[in-house]
């Protein structure tokens, strides 16, 4: 939820399609660890909502 689709980018939705496929074996095998990390740590920002690993969270709590 908040997200603004236009002034993201398609990486940041890249990534968090990557998120979920973290322990398969196209994602441990296929991607460099630059990427890996990158990937791993927006959507831990995002399922977070927290400002860690010079990331800040693009959207916003959709409920409590």
């Amino acid at each position: 939820m908040g997200y603004n689709v236009n002034s993201l980018g398609d990486q940041f939705f890249k990534d968090m399609a990557w998120g979920g496929l973290t322990q398969t074996e196209v994602f441990l095998n296929g991607k460099s660890q630059v990427d890996k990390n990158r990937i791993i740590e927006v959507n831990w920002v995002e399922n977070t909502l927290s400002n860690q690993y010079s990331v800040s969270p693009k959207g916003t709590k959709a409920c409590d």
